[in-house]
C-alpha cells in the first residue's frame, strides 16, 4: 500500500519533493480510511508546502497525520483539517457538517442579547466584546451565507433573531404569528404588563411578548408560559386534550392505550 500510495503521489505532484512524498505517503497509510475520503488534493499540496524543500521539519510527520485527521468532537468522526471550522473568539473546531448543523439549530434560540453568546462557540457559552463584536458578526454573516445558500428560511431567522436580540429595550416584536411588525413601547419599566400591537391589535405581555391574558398578572413569565401550554383557550390542541380528558376514553390493550371518545 505504502509503494502504491508513493507511486501516485509522485506522478501527481513531481520528484522535487521525494523526500516529503515518502513521509506523506507513510502519514497517509496511518491514518483512518474515513478522513481519506475527504481528503482533496488541495489538502497534499499544503501539506508538501507546509516546510521548505531544503529543511524537512522535524515534527513534518506528526503535523501532517494531524492534519490529515483530526477528530471531530461533536460526532466523533476524523475529517482532514480542511474539513474543519474553527471558531472565530477561540480554538475549538468541529466538522463542516456539526458546524451547520449547531447554527441551524442555534439560530432558532438567539432572542436577547444574553443567548448570542451560543453564536461564540458550540462548547461554551462566550461574551461578545464590543471591539470584537463588528468583525465578529460580520465574519458569522459570511460563513452563515456561505452555509446555507440553499436554505434561506435559516438567513432570514438569523436576521430576525439578531435584530431581536441586539434591539432597544423599548422595541418589541408582535407576538401574533401572523404579524411580522415590531412597535415601540411608550413605558417599557420591565413589569409585566399587556401591550398591544398598533398593526394587528393583538394584546400580548411587554416583556416575554406571548399572548395575554389576566391569569399572568402575580406571576413569571417562566410560569405564564407553562400555564399556557396546558390552559390556551384558543390553542386547539389544548382543548382537544382537556376534552378527551374528561370525555375520552383509555383503550385497554396495553400495546395501545390511545385515548378515544
Amino acid at each position: 500500500m505504502y509503494r502504491l500510495i508513493y507511486s501516485e503521489l509522485s506522478n501527481v505532484i513531481g520528484q522535487q519533493l521525494a523526500l516529503k512524498i515518502e513521509l506523506l505517503a507513510y502519514c497517509l497509510c496511518k491514518v483512518s480510511s474515513s478522513s481519506l475520503q475527504y481528503l482533496s488534493m488541495a489538502d497534499i499540496r499544503d501539506i508538501l508546502c507546509s516546510s521548505s524543500n531544503t529543511a524537512i521539519h522535524e515534527n513534518f510527520q506528526d503535523n501532517a497525520i494531524r492534519y490529515l485527521s483530526t477528530e471531530c468532537p461533536i460526532c466523533a468522526e476524523s475529517f482532514p483539517r480542511s474539513r474543519m471550522e474553527t471558531m472565530y473568539l477561540c480554538s475549538h473546531m468541529c466538522c463542516l457538517s456539526c458546524a451547520k448543523d449547531y447554527y441551524r439549530m442555534t439560530v432558532q434560540e438567539i432572542r436577547d442579547s444574553h443567548a448570542l453568546k451560543k453564536l461564540a462557540c458550540f462548547q461554551e457559552e462566550l461574551e461578545i466584546s464590543d471591539d470584537v463584536k463588528l468583525n465578529f458578526f460580520q465574519y458569522l454573516g459570511s460563513k452563515l451565507n456561505q452555509w446555507f445558500t440553499d436554505e434561506r428560511l435559516v438567513l432570514d431567522k438569523y436576521q430576525e433573531n439578531l435584530f431581536i436580540a441586539t434591539r432597544d429595550s423599548q422595541v418589541k416584536k408582535c407576538g401574533n404569528p401572523r404579524c411580522p411588525s415590531f412597535f415601540n413601547l411608550t413605558n417599557n419599566n420591565d413589569r409585566i404588563a399587556r401591550a398591544q400591537c398598533p398593526h394587528c391589535r393583538f394584546e400580548q405581555c411587554q416583556q416575554c411578548c406571548r399572548k395575554w391574558f389576566n391569569e399572568h398578572n402575580g406571576i413569571t413569565c417562566e410560569a405564564y408560559a407553562e400555564w399556557l401550554t396546558e390552559n390556551d383557550p384558543d390553542d386547539p390542541e389544548v382543548q382537544l386534550t382537556k376534552y378527551l380528558n374528561t370525555a375520552g376514553m383509555i383503550c385497554p390493550n396495553d400495546k395501545c392505550q390511545a385515548i378515544f371518545e
